[in-house]
């Protein structure tokens, strides 16, 4: 009987323990309030593609999501550069700094799940040294953005352009500004130069007309000084 009581003792401890042991995460699926683990399955950011100027910085946030698409709360991120030489990132919060001209991919990570958002740092993009000389070059030409009525209203030569485009209403789609501090996404100046105005609701044709379109290092100079806060420095 005895024997029989030290038994039945020992058994019920193993069982216990191995239930603690469920319990824990060791693969069975649960954590250690008994309740199933839920891995990552997809990642969102909070933007696709960036621009900035070195010196610049901005915060990239990420939504991680379960396998049916439901937003995970408190699941660890890990931020990761393809090129600290051009934009660092903090491993933890997502903090983007610029360091050097070049392209870059701050990729975030959680579970095996990953995504990316595309980068371009510019050695500068004040709006009176850089951004101002490529409307002069480009688009302040009678007939076009200049004179005494420039078309749609948009008026882009020196001492005009900045007051003409910065959170004001474009004409074709007047929901979105011209320019939106901060946010290239949302400013129609950005989608005409880039010819994607389409995708915004947008009509017209692409600009600059009749003179090419711009060079891609000019459309980044306008997207990261539109990053930076689109100042009128």
């Amino acid at each position: 009987m005895k024997n029989s009581t030290a038994l039945y003792h020992r058994v019920a401890a193993v069982t216990l323990c191995c239930v603690f042991l469920a319990c824990a995460g060791d693969g069975t699926g649960l954590d250690e309030n008994g309740n199933p683990i839920v891995t990552t399955s997809g990642i969102t950011l909070s933007l696709d593609e960036f621009a900035l100027p070195v010196g610049q910085s901005l915060t990239l946030q990420a939504t991680t999501m379960d396998a049916d698409g439901n937003v995970l709360m408190g699941n660890t991120i890990a931020w990761v550069s393809s090129n600290p030489t051009v934009a660092t990132v903090d491993a933890s919060s997502g903090l983007v700094s610029a360091v050097g001209p070049g392209a870059v991919t701050i990729t975030a990570q959680s579970d095996g799940a990953t995504a990316g958002a595309d980068g371009v740092v510019v050695v500068s993009a004040a709006f009176s040294t850089d951004v101002q000389p490529i409307f002069s070059a480009n688009c302040a030409f009678s007939g076009c953005h200049a004179g005494p009525t420039p078309q749609a209203g948009q008026n882009l030569t020196q001492g005009n352009a900045y007051t003409s485009i910065v959170n004001v209403p474009s004409t074709e789609v007047p929901s979105m500004d011209r320019i939106e501090p901060g946010d290239p996404s949302r400013s129609y100046l950005v989608h005409k130069i880039r010819g994607t105005f389409a995708e915004v609701g947008g009509t017209g044709d692409q600009m600059p007309l009749g003179l090419g379109e711009l060079q891609a290092n000019e459309i980044d100079i306008i997207r990261a000084w539109v990053q930076a806060g689109a100042l009128n420095n």
